[in-house]
């Protein structure tokens, strides 16, 4: 079997109740991937029997990028994006994880995404860190497209937990 190429795209959610619309004027910088595999890599392809997996599902391009341009949008949809006037700040990470689980049952599946990132959000101004660690998103999706809406799912939770531990403003 050939590797499949899926479409993470995405699209901002509503913003959480933890966001701060004007409080913070976030710059996403960087996100990088520090999971040692190919940097399109989603998930093996699934066999059923427990049999080995051939194969894999990739996305359309880096799931660093994907992820980067993600969590700017979702700052942007919450009023806390690059372009806003509150205190401004830069966040940069690395993706550690992005791991998939499938259950089967008699009358469906359910596919569950967990995303963790270590990231570091710093004022622009003095460079100190307000935030500094690893977060986890989790999603899942159980109508298709199953891994595209896990995944966002767990963009959504990510971006959540980021903006819950923002300081004080």
């Amino acid at each position: 079997m050939a590797s499949e190429i899926l479409e993470l795209s995405p699209l901002p959610a509503p913003a959480p109740s933890t966001a701060r619309p004007g409080a913070f004027a976030v710059s996403v910088t960087e996100i990088t991937d520090a999971r040692g595999a190919d940097p399109c890599f989603i998930l093996p392809k699934l066999r059923l029997g427990g049999q080995v997996p051939e194969g894999a599902y990739m996305a359309e391009r880096p799931v660093a990028e994907i992820l980067k341009e993600a969590l700017a949008a979702r700052f942007d949809a919450a009023g806390m994006g690059a372009s806003g006037k509150g205190r401004a700040c830069r966040l940069s990470g690395k993706l550690l994880a992005l791991d998939f689980a499938v259950s089967m049952g008699f009358q469906g599946c359910m596919v569950r995404a967990a995303l963790t990132m270590d990231l570091t959000l710093r004022d622009s101004g003095s460079g100190a860190a307000l935030f500094e660690g690893a977060l986890t998103g989790n999603g899942r999706a159980g109508l298709a497209p199953l891994v595209p809406d896990a995944f966002t799912g767990a963009v959504d939770e990510l971006f959540a937990n980021v903006t819950a531990g923002l300081p004080a403003a």
